[in-house]
């Protein structure tokens, strides 16, 4: 006699789950699948200079690279990002675990945020080598295509916070640096000791 454990798993529901907004699923999965393969591509095609790197008519193609590595990995991290939220989601759904239940209303975020991650990671390319002082690096000069590609990947696949640091980053250098006043001064500001902005 078999007994009931708590991890059974209801096959008809688990098929029910998955039907449902089927064509939806398959296309973004379509949309995922273009992606991730136009990103590898085109890092191959980069590094191997095949079509179409190779037939562009770049005043100098080498100088060119870091960009195009930072375009494709900004694409491929938020790309996997993405794609990995998407495959929770449509795998089996719980009802206690948000990450678990497919939500349509998702979709425009799965298509939209590799195109998101490759602008910022020509964004990043741009603050690398123009070494404005907002990332910690060596000399920009020096940086190779590979840390470019990695910067780039890594603000892909952390879009979020990039924005957020983004945020942070531009009121520093647009409204300068605010300075701590000391707890004798005035006002009333919260308590903390620093102008509310």
């Amino acid at each position: 006699m078999k007994r009931p454990t708590d991890n059974s798993v209801d096959y008809g529901q688990v098929s029910a789950d998955l039907r449902r907004y089927l064509p939806l699923k398959v296309a973004t999965g379509a949309w995922f699948i273009c992606v991730l393969g136009l990103g590898t591509y085109g890092v191959c095609a980069t590094w191997n200079q095949w079509w179409p790197y190779g037939a562009i008519p770049l005043h100098d193609a080498e100088a060119a690279k870091p960009a195009v590595y930072s375009f494709f990995g900004g694409l491929l991290g938020a790309g996997i990002y993405a794609f990995r939220g998407f495959y929770w989601a449509i795998g089996p759904q719980s009802a206690t675990e948000r990450r678990f239940q497919y939500d349509p209303n998702w979709t425009p975020w799965y298509v939209a945020r590799p195109a998101m991650g490759a602008v910022l990671g020509v964004l990043t390319f741009a603050v690398v080598r123009s070494g404005v002082g907002l990332i910690a690096t060596p000399s920009s000069s020096g940086t190779s295509s590979a840390a470019y590609f990695v910067f780039a990947f890594l603000a892909g696949f952390a879009v979020t916070e990039v924005l957020e640091w983004l945020n942070r980053s531009a009121r520093k250098v647009f409204r300068g640096e605010e300075k701590p006043r000391s707890s004798g001064e005035g006002g009333n500001d919260g308590g903390d000791g620093n102008m509310a902005v």
